[in-house]
């Protein structure tokens, strides 16, 4: 397994970054350093099982199955390599948590700046809405990949996933669902900004409108792309169109949650400091 602080510096960073919008809201305030507490104790919360008096077997199972990446990637960090490699693991854990303080912390400066500005209108607005949909795109990206994770958990398992690269790992099925979701979440929103330019609607509107577009080229696309992906790429001949009922399924989800969680996103970051 994982040494526990690599399991709190993992929550603690992937909360400081989640929180993005309270940086640009708010600037630096004091009462963000609880972000860190929180996000750590998330991470950790699978393995209260060790000091538990109560619900012990149940939050053992918790523990020891897929579930447990809900909470921080739990899971996945206690596989090898990660699991196998302690010092590494947790230097890198360090690394990233310097980076997520960095992050929020130039942001909250940012935000300073902005209000001390006496021209609040000179570019720094653009860098803003930059920021904000970058913040968008990894949050919905984030957001639509657990939840399609867990449709194929419930169903198949996640190595599915992983036959798109010639693996069968649960480990890899994550990477490759993850690298797809945020990459199909910066696809939409440029559509969502593409939508916005030519009709002149508000992001939500947009949003949805490209939510229907995005889902039924990527839908339509996929039965024919991804069996002759397989067949070229790996010589593993699958029939044109090719339907995964539960890929399906869980692209359907990924498209509704990007349609939601992006405007929402891109709102908290930005709606703050853009009209």
């Amino acid at each position: 397994m994982a040494p526990a602080i690599v399991h709190f510096l993992v929550g603690a960073s992937l909360v400081v970054l989640l929180a993005m919008p309270l940086a640009l809201r708010d600037g630096h305030h004091g009462r963000h350093l609880w972000l860190v507490a929180i996000g750590g104790l998330w991470g950790l919360f699978p393995d209260v099982h060790y000091v538990t008096p109560v619900l012990e077997s149940e939050l053992t199972a918790l523990h020891d199955s897929q579930w447990a990446n809900l909470f921080a990637f739990h899971y996945a960090l206690d596989q090898p390599p990660i699991a196998t490699r302690p010092l590494e693991a947790t230097a890198a854990s360090i690394l990233l948590f310097l980076v997520a303080i960095g992050i929020f912390t130039g942001a909250s400066v940012v935000t300073g700046r902005i209000r001390s500005s006496a021209d609040r209108r000179a570019p720094v607005p653009t860098a803003t809405r930059i920021v904000a949909t970058g913040y968008a795109i990894a949050v919905a990206g984030i957001v639509a990949g657990v939840a399609a994770g867990l449709v194929f958990i419930s169903v198949d398992g996640i190595e599915p996933m992983s036959t798109l690269v010639g693996a069968e790992s649960a480990r890899v099925g994550w990477l490759v669902l993850f690298a797809l979701c945020l990459a199909g979440s910066a696809a939409f929103a440029a559509l969502v900004f593409a939508v916005t330019a030519v009709t002149g609607s508000r992001p939500l509107p947009s949003s949805l409108l490209s939510g229907l577009l995005f889902g039924t080229v990527v839908w339509v696309g996929a039965t024919v792309a991804v069996p002759i992906w397989m067949h070229v790429v790996l010589g593993d001949a699958r029939p044109i169109p090719y339907v995964h009922r539960t890929g399906l399924v869980a692209l359907g989800t990924v498209v509704v949650l990007l349609a939601i969680v992006y405007p929402l996103g891109y709102r908290m970051a930005a709606g703050s400091t853009v009209g």
